[in-house]
């Protein structure tokens, strides 16, 4: 009855002391602000971004227009011989929205390289929701102003009867 104990006991402070540590030789997350304050991660995202740009211009002939990350949706750090940092990052202007994930190995030396990458494009125009959204509110400022000057008119005539 006591080794039960004694076993339960030991399992539980191993869990304890070794559950919440991440997996060694497995990827670590990243939140974004770590990412930007560490210059090796920032410089992964950057030379993945720009490949992932330059190749999308070149095969898929997107236009070259500037292009920035909107948003980083998942990183995580790998240590091997060497850094893998893997990234998804919404990337956006005013005509297209990207969603990319990639991996930038960083040799021990400092050099990158990509060592793959996906992607999903999505045509957009913001211009056009930006003044389609404007409508909407004009329109909405408007049928507003129409109701409340039809309360008005219906409390008039109450006060009229």
């Amino acid at each position: 009855m006591k080794t039960n104990y004694l076993i339960i006991c030991l399992a539980a402070i191993c869990f304890v002391a070794f559950g919440s540590q991440p997996i060694v030789g497995g990827y670590t997350r990243l939140t974004p602000k770590q990412v930007y304050k560490n210059d090796a991660a920032k410089g992964a995202l950057k030379f993945g971004f720009d490949k992932i740009i330059a190749k999308l211009i070149d095969e898929c002939k997107i236009p070259k227009h500037d292009y920035e990350i909107e948003k980083i949706l998942y990183a995580a750090r790998q240590v091997v011989a060497g850094t893998n940092y893997k990234f998804k990052v919404l990337i956006e202007n005013d005509y297209i929205e990207i969603i990319a994930e990639y991996v930038v190995f960083r040799d021990l030396k400092g050099k990158y390289s990509l060592a793959s990458s996906e992607h999903e494009i999505k045509k957009v125009d913001k211009k056009d929701k930006k003044h389609k959204k404007d409508d909407k509110k004009h329109k909405k400022d408007k049928k507003d102003k129409k109701d409340k000057k039809d309360k008005e008119d219906k409390k008039d005539k109450k006060d009229d009867c």
